[in-house]
């Protein structure tokens, strides 16, 4: 308090206590776009920052930056917060939904610009798969391959030329759907081998089935699909508590008259939900070497549920996969995932993108709160934990020292006030959760990687085969410290260098790191958010040294020294188009403009030629 010893001292968050605990939730179509747009924004800008270092291509700076303001202007009360009027989301989509277009259409031209360095010559059909991510990443990847004809069996092969862990998925409109145990370099690539073989390939007879396992874990499901049971295999651990179960949880009181879209009560949360019982309808759908799933289908009133229970074998064998398909239709009610776990502890502890919190049981001021891409709970006494993690969801609630669970969709009853949003979020909605039991206290680092894994998943693109001087591989730039992670790695806005920012995931102390990149460094300074210099940075040949604190973040502007790597010219032939109106004349001419009502656009504003992306398109004659 300083010289003002008798005011009070708070230390702790500002949470919003009633008035904003629905917006974490409300309109939850704006919150994936939202999550998608930060997702594929990023993975945009570092391929794009590769391919033009590579002189594959020109950074485009002027679409990048369209696409994020674009979907970026919604960010605000009361759009994202889910609270506008529905004639508002008509736009509020469609702006969206074209930054998702631009953002993927930089990056797959980025990404097939940095494809034309590398070598696909493989025997089968070269696939590229991109690691947005600055740790290297070995996970799952799905990848689409197009086939004449089903293939009768298919094997892949690594950038190293080693047969992978593969699972076929099945084959639609030309394209054969497979799951492939990959590995992939940091903010890198790697180029894998498709081929099909003469080996049948298992099919799974679709069956009743109420238990699932693999490797490390058992789940037993009861007559509503919930699941009663849940044993760590690995370290023979009961993870449901006893008489509980894990499942869809349904609030059907869930009155807010006075902010209904707004406001998520407590007295709602104070209720017990209910388990979805209608229609349920169990049945194992995947049964492969790398991944089993049971589909739980089942409905309540005109709301229909079908999610998939996943379990997998190889690198994603911790992880537990919730996968859900909702056609919501409910009234006067709010969905959550329950999670009552025999772990328990009075504090959790939430992701806020930018380090993590730990809060405790529901109070009456802060009852329904806030958390990103994970919330975990670990025993008290340190020895195990469960996080969970998601794809697009924010709020959170822990009504005991054993129970988490996540919001999903909120649909409030309502009274004489905005009775329009009795009907919200009503439609089709996808998402996925995840479980990640650990053993021991929880790691950071590790919850923040897998569930940046989580979101930001490795991307497939077919190619053609060539030789490339690049190799199999390539890496953009990587962290040698798991603590400390790559935010952004992107062309700087006002000057001819790249801009990367890092941040500290373990708040535990001053964490030091060293980002390796491609090319030699020739300059580097760290900056403020605004990109100003403040400081000079230390570097030595193509390593930075990064020194970051607890829980913050730093923005460096570099500088690299040429690829050498010749550049690329787009081939393009104009085509000679039969013009039938005379859309542009000049002031002295206008009368003759046949375009729209006898007007035309200024001649005198318009130049001979217009070039997008290193291609030159002619405008017609203007006289």
């Amino acid at each position: 308090a300083g010289k003002h010893e008798q005011l009070p001292v708070f230390d702790g968050e500002l949470l919003m206590d009633v008035h904003g605990t629905g917006c974490y939730t409300s309109q939850a179509a704006m919150k994936w776009y939202n999550r998608q747009n930060e997702l594929l924004g990023d993975a945009a800008e570092r391929a794009a920052v590769a391919a033009e270092w590579l002189n594959q291509g020109n950074y485009p700076k002027s679409e990048l930056e369209t696409s994020w303001k674009r979907f970026l202007f919604h960010q605000f009360h009361d759009d994202l917060t889910g609270t506008s009027i529905p004639r508002a989301y008509e736009f509020s989509w469609n702006d969206e939904l074209i930054s998702l277009k631009q953002f993927s259409d930089v990056l797959t031209s980025s990404v097939n610009g940095v494809s034309r360095l590398l070598d696909t010559n493989v025997k089968g059909t070269p696939v590229v798969l991109y690691n947005a991510l600055g740790f290297a990443v070995n996970d799952l990847a799905e990848i689409e391959v197009e086939f004449a004809k089903a293939p009768k069996g298919i094997a892949v092969y690594n950038a190293e030329g080693k047969k992978v862990a593969s699972q076929y998925l099945g084959y639609q409109d030309g394209k054969a759907h497979i799951l492939v145990e990959a590995s992939v370099p940091a903010t890198g690539y790697a180029v894998y081998d498709v081929r099909t073989s003469g080996a049948g390939m298992q099919t799974v007879k679709q069956q009743h089935a109420n238990t699932l396992e693999n490797s490390c874990y058992k789940l037993s499901f009861d007559a509503n699909g919930d699941i009663v049971s849940l044993l760590d295999k690995r370290n023979g651990k009961e993870l449901v508590a006893s008489g509980k179960a894990i499942r869809l949880a349904l609030f059907t009181e869930n009155e807010s008259f006075e902010w209904p879209a707004w406001e998520v009560l407590k007295k709602t949360l104070d209720r017990e939900p209910v388990s979805i019982t209608h229609g349920v309808k169990l049945t194992l759908v995947e049964d492969g070497d790398l991944r089993k799933s049971i589909c739980i289908e089942k409905k309540h009133g005109e709301s229909v549920f079908r999610q998939y229970v996943r379990l997998y074998e190889g690198t994603r064998a911790p992880r537990i996969d919730f996968y859900n398909e909702i056609d919501w239709r409910s009234t006067n009610a709010l969905l959550k995932a329950e999670f009552p776990l025999a772990v328990s502890n009075p504090n959790a502890t939430y992701d806020l993108s930018l380090g993590s919190v730990q809060r405790g049981n529901n109070t009456v001021t802060a009852y329904e709160v806030y958390g990103h891409y994970w919330a975990d709970l670990t025993d008290r006494k340190g020895d195990y934990g469960v996080s969970i993690m998601n794809n697009g969801k924010y709020g959170w609630d822990k009504p005991s020292d054993n129970t988490l669970r996540l919001t999903l969709l909120h649909t409030p009853k309502t009274d004489k006030g905005y009775t329009y949003q009795d009907r919200q979020d009503f439609g089709y909605h996808t998402f996925t959760y995840s479980l990640l039991p650990h053993q021991g206290e929880l790691d950071k680092a590790e919850v923040v990687s897998k569930a940046e894994v989580l979101n930001q998943t490795l991307k497939a693109f077919q190619t053609d085969k060539h030789k490339g001087e690049m190799g199999r591989t390539f890496s953009m730039v990587s962290s040698d410290n798991p603590n400390v992670i790559i935010k952004a790695l992107k062309k700087a806005v006002d000057a001819d260098e790249y801009v990367v920012r890092v941040y500290d995931v373990a708040g535990k102390g001053t964490q030091s790191a060293r980002l390796t990149f491609a090319g030699k460094l020739v300059e580097a300074v760290e900056t403020d958010g605004t990109e100003k210099e403040i400081a000079k940075a230390g570097f030595s040949d193509n390593t930075l040294e990064v020194t970051v604190k607890p829980f913050s973040l730093k923005t460096y502007k570099i500088r690299l020294a040429e690829s050498g790597m010749e550049v690329h010219q787009p081939k393009c032939l104009a085509l000679n188009l039969p013009y039938d109106k005379k859309c542009a004349t000049y002031n002295e001419f206008r009368s003759e403009a046949d375009f729209e009502s006898g007007y035309s656009y200024a001649a005198e504003l318009l130049p001979d030629s217009i070039t997008v992306d290193q291609v030159t398109f002619r405008l017609g004659e203007q006289e």
